[in-house]
């Protein structure tokens, strides 16, 4: 299956997530936990954030074979400025839902070459 059509079939499911306000409490913990518990953030870092990033590296090089990412892309760029932007949107003070979650990652997706061009309509 090309990335683009795995990321479309998950996508509703991980803004469901995103929104969530469980997830938006782990990720502060987390995240609030980084400077004075290392060892913890080691332990996340290793167990739940490396295999998605390598999980998401191997979607953006298919990509980049299937041409919808640059050949020269930095693709560890691409993975934080993902996830770097759904960290941002979740940790916002006003918190965006399910819907408007979808929204925007299907944007960031879109502009990493991982989501399908916007259907363009022809007057």
């Amino acid at each position: 299956m090309p990335p683009q059509a795995i990321v479309e079939h998950i996508l509703p499911a991980a803004a469901e997530m995103a929104a969530s306000p469980d997830f938006r409490a782990l990720v502060a913990r987390i995240m609030g936990s980084a400077v004075s518990h290392p060892a913890l953030m080691a332990v996340y870092w290793r167990h739940y954030i490396l295999p998605r990033r390598e999980l998401a590296a191997a979607m953006l090089r298919r990509a980049q074979q299937d041409g919808t990412v640059a050949p020269d892309a930095d693709l560890d760029v691409l993975i934080d400025m993902m996830a770097g932007a759904v960290t941002y949107r979740v940790l916002q003070p006003d918190p965006p839902d399910a819907a408007e979650m979808l929204r925007y990652l299907t944007a960031v997706y879109r502009q990493a070459g991982l989501y399908p061009p916007a259907q363009q309509t022809h007057a």
